[in-house]
């Protein structure tokens, strides 16, 4: 069975350096704070994990957010 293919969207403030790219692969985010994703999201943020740490990148400075 083909695996899907699916774009991730990394969010930066607008005169960020990484702007001016088309695309961003995982090493780019290495040294990016990393905001978490609220406990509802668990399938997402598994898929962006794995896919971290595939390309070498741990995070360590998760930022959590929460939903109500």
């Amino acid at each position: 069975m083909a695996k899907a293919k699916e774009s991730l969207v990394a969010l930066v403030q607008s005169d960020h350096a990484l702007t001016v790219r088309a695309s961003v692969c995982a090493k780019n985010l290495a040294d990016l704070p990393f905001i978490a994703m609220a406990s509802k999201a668990k399938v997402v943020r598994s898929v962006i994990d794995q896919y971290l740490e595939l390309a070498g990148v741990f995070c360590t400075g998760f930022l959590p957010i929460w939903m109500s």
